[in-house]
């Protein structure tokens, strides 16, 4: 069976389902806190259906980033392998940024 049918599909939404967790997250964090915000409304729906929408939204992000990762699996591997070539420096190696950034932002978030 062929999958790569399902790559754009797949890809814009994830995209549409991030775009949307990112404005809730924003939003959640913006909405007042404690007891003041058990009441809070915006545009017809409460602070605990955005949650819901939220945390739906981010398992569904979530499950179509691993089948996007599976649909890829090529790519990624080229992209992640031990192929440096003969021009490429370690410190061009994508998978060696893509940990770095992921270190220092985790370090950022518990230091601030």
């Amino acid at each position: 069976m062929n999958l790569n049918c399902w790559r754009p599909y797949t890809a814009v939404t994830m995209m549409m389902a991030l775009l949307i967790v990112s404005a809730t997250g924003l939003l959640l964090f913006l909405a007042p806190h404690g007891p003041e915000g058990r009441g809070w409304m915006l545009w017809g729906l409460s602070k605990h259906t955005y949650k819901d929408i939220h945390l739906y939204l981010g398992f569904l992000a979530f499950a179509l980033m691993l089948f996007h990762g599976y649909l890829n699996l090529k790519p990624l591997s080229h992209y992640m392998g031990n192929k440096t070539g003969a021009g490429r420096s370690w410190y061009k190696h994508p998978l060696l940024w893509g940990i770095a950034i992921v270190i220092i932002l985790a370090g950022l978030a518990v230091l601030l």
